[in-house]
């Protein structure tokens, strides 16, 4: 592959640098997204699910991106596969934080 990768390259390896050091950042960082109900119960078991959720979500997504990169080789598979996978796991996230506000509405 000589000379100027096509578009569509470049796309899936932004794409993948992305998802690899969203997955590092769920291992190491302190603060994910800091959900609201996620702050307000400043419980550890909540914050280590949703960081498992987010790790697994994303590790899919890797994977599920990574074999959109070997059967379709074209730029509107590299942008539906690189929103979809940088998006989806943090809609996952949201979505068990509101999980949680439900949860903590029917204790209280």
């Amino acid at each position: 592959m000589s000379g100027v990768w096509p578009t569509y390259m470049i796309v899936y390896l932004l794409g993948t640098v992305f998802m690899v050091a969203n997955m590092f950042r769920c291992l190491w960082s302190k603060q994910l997204f800091n959900p609201p109900s996620l702050e307000e119960s400043k419980d550890e078991t909540d914050r280590m699910k949703v960081r498992i959720i987010y790790g697994v979500a994303q590790g899919g997504m890797l994977i599920i991106y990574i074999v959109c990169f070997i059967n379709f080789k074209n730029l509107a598979a590299s942008m539906i596969g690189f929103a979809a996978g940088v998006l989806l796991p943090i809609a996952i996230v949201f979505l068990f934080n509101m999980y949680l506000e439900r949860v903590s509405r029917k204790l209280s």
